[in-house]
């Protein structure tokens, strides 16, 4: 979970967060939900493969969570700061117009989660700083942890 490494390294091994989102749903009471999205570290899809998929449809959501309301829910991870590519802004805005998309957002540095919605996060994009990965050149925008209290 360092954007300093390449996609394989940050992608590779234990994902945290979705873990703790795992362990979060369960121990809600009157949530049920279902995997949806593709789950990368376990896909059975070649990498130059799943690069043919439309960005769109690489970019659905992690999970579908049923409580009062159905919504979307996608997972992220990150240390002190969240780091959303400008790329995946127009994919979000999509699913959110199928249905509310919502983020679980777990930081390792302090051990806590926050769900936000995805007009909640875009709004958070609009005052962050933009930087760019050093490994493919795109751009994201840096959302300190703090930010989200």
């Amino acid at each position: 979970m360092n954007h300093t490494k390449g996609y394989k390294e940050r992608n590779s091994g234990v994902d945290i967060a979705d873990i703790k989102c795992e362990e979060f749903l369960e121990s809600e009471k009157d949530i049920r939900y279902i995997r949806y999205g593709f789950d990368q570290q376990n896909s059975r899809i070649p990498s130059k493969d799943f690069y043919l998929i439309p960005s769109t449809i690489r970019s659905q959501p992690d999970f579908i969570v049923f409580r009062k309301k159905v919504i979307f829910l996608e997972v992220k991870g990150c240390k002190d700061a969240l780091r959303v590519k400008k790329c995946d802004i127009n994919a979000y805005k999509f699913w959110n117009n199928l249905m509310p998309l919502y983020f679980f957002i777990y930081s390792v540095t302090y051990r806590k989660h926050r769900i936000v919605s995805c007009l909640e996060l875009i709004k958070l994009t609009t005052i962050s700083p933009i930087y760019t990965y050093s490994d493919n050149n795109k751009e994201y925008y840096q959302i300190d942890w703090e930010t989200f209290d």
